[in-house]
């Protein structure tokens, strides 16, 4: 949607082509646009256009004796003809002038909205009274005062238009990285020094938007043959999974109350996740049990599917369909060791049982990132986290490595009734392969003390970052 840059290039350009031109007549091809309008759109007929004003979002074409009020919502679009053209597929309002030339509004969802009232009637207009002040005529005071009297992540803030008008979702994302800012942190929460540093990034960011025609996002073009500029210097929106232009993290998108969210957990301050992968029994629960008890948020994967084989009924009746009732002890629940034995020996079985568990595991481990992102960082232990495709998740992956003659020790130490089973498990994981993609390594090869000890080591390197 077109935020306050992109309606104030609109305005400009609007204003070069129609300013005191006369309309002689409204060609209504789609009224629905205006079918909320006090007036009728034909009660424009004979008015002068003096000039196109902006408040926030929306455009005021001020004439003789009333005002239309035009928000461009999603798809809505304004075309200068010098003379009458066919019209598009998605025209609805043709605006003809006495001087023979055409003013045309196209929108193909038909978001867009037109009211018409009359001058006098402005301050009681709803859309455009309850507005708050755009940021260039606020003071860090006004701004400071608003937040401390609401309860709400700064993100959603920045977008409450009756708080601070004219900005969305893609320069609330620029505003907040550029800040330095958490997207999530509440911004009754936020210190005078923060807002003011909002404050001025928001009035620096939008008026080089504007400068550069605000930014060609999707369908949203400022004039026929004009590209907004400013989609080239984006530096958060639209930047999911990118290097962080400042400290090279990937970027992040999560959604917040229906919206997007784009950020650097690290600049940002934002829960860095640290995806923990490694040899079966090489000691990755060992570690992620410790790190839980130093009070870190953690989430293991295979207490996940535990939790799944109990619990999901649906879980039960697909392994039922795929392995037999055989799958199942004598009390009715899932075998998993029965399970891992066919697996095995059959690939394709293999295959089915993750593509189902994956989604599951992979919703709960979404939603335990989202529920902790206001912590400094988070650990996931997942097994399969190349294998399932998961490590676009993970800011950092500390790897788990262990020799063989220990990994055998400890799987014997877990009453492992297989452990050329579980080595064979362990090999189509493909650990070593992965290994370079670990961006840390912790080899396991001495005391459960000297563990600890390597993860404090790696705690104090990762809370530097």
């Amino acid at each position: 949607m077109p935020e306050l840059p992109e309606v104030e290039t609109v305005r400009r350009i609007l204003n070069t082509c129609v300013q005191n031109k006369r309309i002689q007549d409204v060609l209504i091809y789609d009224d629905h646009m205006a079918k909320n309008s006090k007036y009728p759109l034909n009660v424009l007929k004979g008015e002068k256009i003096h000039v196109v004003d902006r408040k926030g979002k929306y455009l005021i074409f001020r004439l003789d004796h009333y005002l239309l009020i035009s928000h461009l919502r999603m798809e809505g679009k304004y075309y200068y003809h010098e003379k009458r053209v066919e019209n598009a597929p998605h025209t609805r309002i043709i605006f003809c002038f006495d001087d023979g030339t055409y003013l045309y509004y196209d929108d193909s969802r038909r978001f867009g909205t037109m009211d018409v009232y009359l001058i006098d009637e402005e301050n009681n207009i709803p859309s455009i009274s309850s507005l708050g002040k755009e940021p260039f005529q606020l003071t860090k005071e006004e701004l400071y005062n608003d937040f401390k009297s609401h309860h709400l992540e700064i993100k959603s803030m920045l977008l409450c238009q009756n708080i601070i008008a004219g900005i969305g979702n893609i320069y609330a994302d620029e505003i907040l990285f550029e800040s330095k800012i958490s997207p999530f942190k509440m911004c009754d929460t936020l210190t005078l020094n923060e807002v003011d540093v909002i404050l001025e990034n928001a009035k620096k960011i939008l008026l080089k938007a504007i400068d550069l025609g605000g930014s060609t996002i999707r369908s949203y073009h400022p004039s026929e043959g004009i590209d907004g500029l400013f989609q080239e210097e984006l530096k958060a929106y639209g930047k999911e999974n990118k290097p962080c232009i400042h400290c090279n993290t990937l970027m992040r998108c999560h959604m917040l109350h229906g919206r997007s969210v784009t950020y650097c957990p690290t600049c940002q301050n934002v829960a860095k996740v640290v995806a923990i992968y490694g040899k079966i029994a090489s000691g990755k629960s060992t570690v992620l049990n410790y790190l839980s008890s130093l009070g870190y948020k953690t989430f293991s994967a295979d207490k996940e599917v535990n939790d799944l084989y109990k619990k999901d009924f649906h879980l039960k009746a697909f392994c039922i369909h795929l392995f037999g009732e055989a799958c199942l002890t004598r009390f009715g629940t899932i075998n998993k060791n029965v399970i891992k034995k066919l697996i095995v020996n059959d690939e394709n079985k293999k295959i089915e049982l993750e593509n189902y568990i994956h989604p599951l595991v992979k919703k709960r481990l979404i939603s335990f990132i989202k529920n902790n992102i206001y912590e400094k960082v988070i650990f996931i232990e997942i097994p399969l986290l190349f294998e399932a495709k998961w490590d676009d998740l993970a800011d950092e992956i500390l790897g788990i490595d262990i020799p063989l003659d220990l990994q055998i020790t400890h799987l014997k130490k877990r009453k492992s009734k297989n452990i050329s089973r579980d080595l064979a498990l362990n090999s189509s994981l493909k650990f070593n392969k992965n290994l370079a993609k670990c961006n840390d390594i912790i080899v396991n090869d001495g005391s459960l003390d000297e563990l600890y000890q390597k993860v404090d080591t790696y705690l104090n390197m990762i809370l530097r970052k």
